[in-house]
């Protein structure tokens, strides 16, 4: 309730494995009369298992590959986001990537060429957008890494 009462317009659900997951909270927040945009992070092997499902139901994915990269082995990860990207798109589901797109921003004003190539790259294949983490929880400069996304996407629509 106070997600409603504070007019909170997204939730954003860790460790989602299975479409339940998303489903009974969409079922409480229709019981308060509620609809915040509902998006499953897409964490464990679980979640990759039941992605079919999942999608049926969310409204939104985050693909975390820092966490999943604990449970999937390294090679596995770039399959897995194109065979995700491609899901997502096909349910027209709002696709995020999570996990290191921009590292170099966390420590330096400006990403590295790799990363811009790596962002231009994940545009194309259709990906919605990206979600900072290191970079603006605990960089150096913030708001140089927003600026910095912002000016890139800018150059790129």
């Amino acid at each position: 309730n106070l997600a409603k009462r504070k007019n909170i317009k997204q939730i954003v659900l860790s460790y989602v494995s299975k479409s339940q997951d998303i489903e009974s909270v969409r079922k409480y927040c229709q019981q308060i009369a509620y609809s915040p945009v509902l998006t499953a992070k897409i964490e464990r092997p679980e979640a990759l298992k039941n992605l079919k499902s999942i999608l049926k139901v969310t409204d939104e994915i985050w693909y975390c590959r820092g966490d999943l990269g604990t449970f999937v082995p390294f090679d596995q990860l770039a399959i897995w986001q194109k065979k995700v990207i491609k899901q997502a798109k096909s349910e027209k589901i709002p696709l995020f990537i999570a996990g290191q797109v921009f590292q170099y921003l966390t420590y330096f004003p400006e990403p590295t060429r790799s990363e811009l190539v790596h962002f231009y790259s994940l545009l194309k294949m259709g990906v919605n957008g990206i979600v900072l983490s290191d970079e603006t929880a605990i960089g150096k400069n913030p708001e140089a890494a927003v600026w910095a996304i912002l000016s890139l996407l800018k150059k790129y629509e």
